[in-house]
């Protein structure tokens, strides 16, 4: 069996370009806009923490967890809901209660990843509950 692909370098540099968002100044870039570098640093560095956390769950290299590489779908499902609904009251705390002032995108973007997980939690139900295949159709 071949060597799972390296994932550690990808989350240290999603870790780094998410942190550095929190961060005031940084280059202006050709868009003359120092605050969306920030932005584009940390949706970059979003999107390698999920290549890093799938080569690392996962153990291959690719983007779409199918549901069939998973080890039990029943019992991720209740997971992933509960974590879904976090980041999603997770971005509303931050927005309304937070001491510091959090830019919108940021709120956004945690926004986003809370309904994404939502919607697979309820594909993922669907598909194993009222929309799997029954035995007389097997």
């Amino acid at each position: 069996m071949s060597e799972p692909p390296e994932w550690r370098v990808l989350a240290g540099l999603g870790v780094v370009l998410v942190l550095q968002s929190f961060l005031d100044g940084g280059p202006s870039g050709p868009w003359d806009d120092a605050s969306f570098s920030r932005g584009l640093g940390a949706l970059t560095g979003g999107i390698l923490l999920y290549i890093a956390w799938y080569r690392w769950q996962f153990k291959r290299q690719g983007l779409i967890p199918y549901l069939h590489m998973w080890e039990d779908v029943r019992g991720a499902v209740p997971k992933l809901a509960l974590v879904g609904a976090g980041f999603t009251i997770l971005a509303r705390l931050m927005g309304t209660l937070s001491p510091i002032d959090i830019p919108d995108p940021m709120l956004m973007i945690v926004l986003l990843i809370g309904i994404l997980l939502l919607l697979l939690s309820a594909y993922a139900w669907m598909v194993t509950g009222p929309l799997a295949p029954s035995e007389e159709e097997g």
